[in-house]
């Protein structure tokens, strides 16, 4: 290199064009950080390209399986009332009742979300239908009939205010109520029992007693509805009560010897 006095300098070496050295290496330096820019591109593309995602390399991993869906007939048992009926434990004392009607061969019908049974019963005089209702936590059971039969107003409804009343005097177990306001006879009967379980002949004998005071009573019910007028007031129901010939038969075994 020349200096401007024209004696010769050390230095770099001229470039044609008037590039210098320093411009030559900040070319080349310029060069490598972009060459090192694309080659950090093409791998990061790469590195996509062949990864997998988790739920690719999980089906890829997992075995192919293949399924077959076989039919399959299912035979149901008779349906209760409810499915309610089903899901729901009975208590103790429900099941000792079920167990009665169930032994007598009684026809009932449960009544869904409730520890109760209907049934209906053909008696000497008339139909007798009843419910049998189970309340756990007192261990108790009751058994109520209602009369099909409804006074057609006041007066035979006062009157079989007093039948009611006289019959009663002469229960033990049990009692006759009139629903005022649907001028209809009921006949209760409720037992406490000392176990969980309760006692399945008493039971049994709740629902016989039900069933024969609804059916006694039934031919009374029915001169009082039937009456009209003066008839009706001057009923002596007292006397009626006392008349043998409206009451069942009581079958006398045989014990003659044969």
């Amino acid at each position: 290199m020349i200096d401007s006095t024209g004696s010769p300098r050390e230095g770099r070496a001229a470039l044609p064009g008037g590039f210098s050295g320093d411009h030559v290496t900040s070319l080349v330096f310029g060069l490598v950080l972009l060459l090192a820019h694309l080659q950090s591109q093409r791998g990061a593309s790469g590195e996509g390209r062949n990864a997998e995602s988790p739920a690719t390399a999980a089906s890829a991993r997992a075995p192919n399986f293949s399924f077959s869906l076989v039919e399959k007939k299912v035979e149901a048992d008779p349906a209760r009332d409810s499915f309610e009926l089903i899901m729901t434990p009975h208590s103790e004392l429900y099941a000792t009742v079920l167990s009665v009607f169930a032994e007598e061969g009684w026809a009932c019908q449960e009544v869904a979300g409730r520890e109760v049974l209907r049934a209906g019963f053909e008696a000497h005089h008339t139909r007798v239908d009843l419910h049998v209702q189970v309340f756990p936590p007192l261990a108790a059971v009751s058994v109520v009939s209602e009369s099909p039969l409804t006074a057609p107003g006041p007066a035979h409804r006062e009157r079989l205010a007093e039948l009611v009343m006289r019959v009663n005097q002469t229960l033990t177990v049990g009692n006759f109520e009139l629903d005022w306001e649907a001028s209809r006879l009921l006949f209760r009967v409720t037992n406490l029992f000392p176990t969980p379980q309760g006692d399945a002949g008493i039971i049994r004998g709740l629902v016989h007693t039900t069933v024969g005071e609804m059916d006694r009573i039934a031919p009374l019910e029915a001169i009082v509805l039937r009456s009209e007028g003066g008839a009706l007031a001057a009923l002596d129901l007292a006397a009626l009560l006392n008349r043998e010939d409206l009451l069942p038969a009581v079958p006398v075994p045989d014990l003659s010897q044969t």
